[in-house]
Parts: structure tokens; C-alpha cells; sequence
């Protein structure tokens, strides 16, 4: 039997990069892993997913041998911007599509079986298993996760965002940003 190398938590430093990303980022990239190309190719589909979808889809990008820390709130992503309406966060340790865990808001998981949610994740590791080269298998998961959300979208059709709750932005926001 193999030994797996032991995963390391992705750093402070990072995780507060990420809780900070914008709030309409959809690659959350704290630690630069794909290069400017790479990260638009990825921002252009899910953008495209997201003009018709009701899922809203965002990815928090890993290294392979990266794992978020225990007790992580991953609804503080992109500013909080997770928590609100529906949505779907991946986190996606390139070049390990197999640990790449799904994690959806309430709303979604109430009103969706979880053996179809278990299928739809399946699916896109098992597509992305398909590629060699880690990028690309981040493309083929990220396509099929859109796919496979527009499918849920019509077989529970009850699935439609919650509205929205106000958030006021505090004047030093932007100080804090770039603290």
C-alpha cells in the first residue's frame, strides 16, 4: 500500500487573501496558482454559466497538496458573497481532482436529493480524471459542474435563489482590503 504525504493547511495569509476576494470573483486564487490566461479561461466560462444559471458558481483554488484548515467558515469567501442566494463553492486542489470537494448553500441542499448531489459530484471528478495535464482537468470539472447544475436546475426546479439580504459595506472597507 501507498502512503499518502500528509496534506498541509493552506496558510493564513491565504485564507484571509480568499475571505477578501472580490465579491463578484469567481476563481478565488489567493496564492496565484494558474497564470492571467489560465484564470480568465476559467472566469469567462463560469461568467458564462452564470447568466443563466441559478446556482452561482465560484472556485477557491488549492495546491495539490493543500487542505483548508478545520473549522474554516467558507461562507466569509469573496466578502461573504457566498452566503447569500444560491450557490455552489468548489474547492479544487489542482492536479488532485479526486479531494476536489462540492459544497452547496442550504437553499440548494433542502430542496435536492443527496444521492443526485453525490452523482453531480461524481461526475466532474471522474471527467476531469479523463485529462493529464491539471489545468485542463480544472476546465473539464469546471464544465461539467456546469452542466450537471443546469440538469439539477431542471429536475428541482424549486431550486431559485433566496433574495439577497442588504449588506452595508463599513467606510474602511477598502483599508481593511488592503491590510
Amino acid at each position: 500500500p501507498t502512503v499518502e504525504p500528509a496534506l498541509t493547511d493552506i496558510s493564513a495569509e491565504a485564507l484571509r487573501a480568499a475571505d477578501n476576494a472580490s465579491a463578484d470573483a469567481r476563481v478565488i486564487d489567493p496564492q496565484g496558482i494558474l497564470d492571467e490566461a489560465q484564470a480568465e479561461d476559467l472566469n469567462r466560462l463560469l461568467a458564462f454559466h452564470s447568466e443563466t444559471a441559478s446556482v452561482e458558481v465560484r472556485f477557491l483554488l488549492l495546491y495539490a497538496g493543500q487542505q483548508l484548515p478545520s473549522g474554516t467558515d467558507l461562507s466569509r469567501l469573496a466578502s461573504g458573497e457566498l452566503a447569500r442566494g444560491s450557490a455552489c463553492l468548489v474547492v479544487y486542489p489542482l492536479a488532485a481532482p479526486g479531494r476536489a470537494r462540492i459544497f452547496l448553500t442550504q437553499n440548494v441542499t433542502r430542496a435536492v436529493d443527496a444521492a443526485y448531489l453525490e452523482s453531480l459530484a461524481a461526475a466532474c471528478r471522474r471527467d476531469a480524471a479523463e485529462a493529464r495535464d491539471a489545468v485542463e482537468q480544472l476546465q473539464r470539472f469546471a464544465t461539467q459542474l456546469s452542466i450537471r447544475l443546469f440538469w439539477l436546475e431542471r429536475a428541482y426546479p424549486t431550486v431559485k435563489p433566496e433574495p439577497a439580504t442588504a449588506v452595508q459595506t463599513p467606510p474602511d472597507a477598502t483599508a481593511q482590503v488592503a491590510a
